[in-house]
């Protein structure tokens, strides 16, 4: 025992999600033979279709190139930011409105943004819609929590350090010359 919690067996079934879905009597019945006849149980069956349509439905409304499932190596990571930033570079039309709020106060924010020549060949991260400019994503991973805030409304975007200051600290980390540091965000 740990504390007063017994420990469990389980593996994958611990780390799983419980979800509750709505089946009319016709389809629920259909489920539980299927399941039967694939010596499985329900929710296993229905976890097992859900992976097959996953890895069937495509990123992009009406195209037939890359499926979720194509990009789900690169899409899930148990960082939430590091997931979001995946969003933004692979899969950006299916981001919600507050996402969508939250990547414009980044994308607006010349802090986290750098003139694509100066840091070329250093960064695998989002380049911006002129293609000129690289972002910062190290950096918005460490003010992440500043970012939420300022989406939720809870601070101002005053609250983050000034442009120089990222740009320079960054530079300094992947020793880079400091010379043509830019002020401009991608806009």
């Amino acid at each position: 025992m740990v504390g007063n919690k017994k420990l469990r067996g389980g593996g994958r079934l611990t780390r799983s999600e419980t979800v509750t879905v709505r089946l009319d009597p016709k389809l629920n019945y259909l489920c539980e033979l299927a399941a039967r006849a694939e010596r499985r149980t329900k929710s296993s069956y229905i976890e097992a279709m859900l992976d097959q349509k996953i890895s069937e439905t495509p990123i992009a409304p009406r195209s037939n190139e890359e499926t979720i499932g194509d990009l789900a190596d690169k899409l899930w990571h148990v960082d939430i930011c590091k997931r979001f930033l995946a969003m933004v570079q692979y899969a950006p039309q299916l981001m919600t409105i507050e996402e969508q709020e939250l990547w414009t106060i980044i994308e607006d924010s010349a802090f986290f943004w750098s003139i694509r020549h100066d840091w070329q060949n250093r960064t695998n991260d989002i380049v911006s819609a002129d293609g000129d400019h690289y972002l910062l994503s190290a950096e918005v991973r460490r003010h992440w929590d500043i970012f939420l805030k300022i989406a939720s409304g809870k601070l101002d975007k005053s609250a983050l350090p000034p442009p120089t200051e990222v740009k320079v600290r960054f530079a300094e980390e992947y020793e880079i010359d400091q010379t043509n540091l830019d002020d401009d965000s991608p806009s």
